[in-house]
């Protein structure tokens, strides 16, 4: 075989690589492997317990910004929506927002890493997730406070 053959079939591989992984993609997303890229947008400064409640009647979607879904998190930390909470794998982020509108992440990290983001778990019986905004120090001295799922 020519080296002009093998170059002239070197494009069909890359196509059908490419299409191959956009089925897989689709095929993990239909079967909820993986989910959409999640963020919570927090008051700027929030420290604290967020509970959020899924599947609550009274409450809006998730707001769609790109690929991200979002979810409001109001100064209360009490939040909720009308949709199911997401399965499989998924990406998340946490947002502080100005009341103009500007966000800045929130870091994440290890224990002893210097994150803001603790704690983090959900009951599927009660459709309730929670987690912790602060410090170590903050997040430690919050327990007693931790709400119930």
């Amino acid at each position: 075989m020519s080296r002009e053959n093998r170059r002239a079939g070197r494009p069909m591989i890359w196509l059908v690589i490419a299409l191959a992984t956009i089925i897989c993609i689709f095929l993990l997303i239909i079967t909820n492997a993986i989910s959409p890229p999640m963020e919570f947008e927090l008051p700027n400064g929030y420290h604290g317990w967020v509970v959020v409640r899924y599947e609550a009647a009274d409450c809006d979607r998730f707001k769609r910004a790109g690929l991200f879904w979002t979810l409001e998190v109001p100064t209360s930390g009490q939040a909720c929506t009308s949709e199911s909470a997401t399965k499989g794998l998924q990406y998340v982020r946490y947002l502080y927002k100005t009341p103009h509108g500007r966000t800045s992440p929130i870091g994440e990290s290890n224990w002893g890493g210097g994150g803001f983001i603790w704690a983090a778990s959900y009951s599927d019986k009660a459709k309730i997730e929670r987690f912790f905004v602060g410090t170590e120090r903050e997040l430690n001295a919050s327990w007693d406070s931790k709400p119930k799922l």
